[in-house]
């Protein structure tokens, strides 16, 4: 991930920012506004998260008043494996073209009538 790049110092100023703005009588005012559909900025978010004014309870009837209908879609699968040779490169499956250490196999009916081998496919 020699992309991504953290400013820690950056970071660090803008929690002192909303630390600041969420102890602060404005609060009254964003919380009010985090009940519209108003946009809010990246320390306007973080001072409603840690302002002790704000009930988390409430935190939580916000988030869910601003969420899009119908919420995200979350998709899972669990594939079945006949075989290990793949020619992509995907860079989080160790099953990627270009990984040597692998050994590849393959189900064949060969493979499948070696004595011992009473599993049926």
């Amino acid at each position: 991930m020699g992309w991504f790049h953290l400013e820690g110092a950056e970071v660090a100023a803008a929690r002192r920012r909303a630390l600041t703005l969420a102890t602060s009588a404005g609060m009254a005012d964003l919380a009010a506004r985090a009940q519209t559909a108003s946009d809010l900025t990246d320390e306007e978010l973080a001072a409603l998260f840690l302002s002790p004014r704000i009930a988390t309870e409430a935190l939580i009837a916000v988030a869910g008043r601003r969420r899009p209908p119908g919420g995200p879609r979350l998709e899972t699968f669990s594939p079945l494996y006949i075989t290990n040779e793949c020619d992509a490169e995907c860079r989080m499956c160790g099953m990627r073209r270009t990984n040597a250490a692998l050994v590849r196999e393959a189900a064949d009916a060969a493979a499948h009538r070696r004595p011992g081998n009473d599993r049926h496919l």
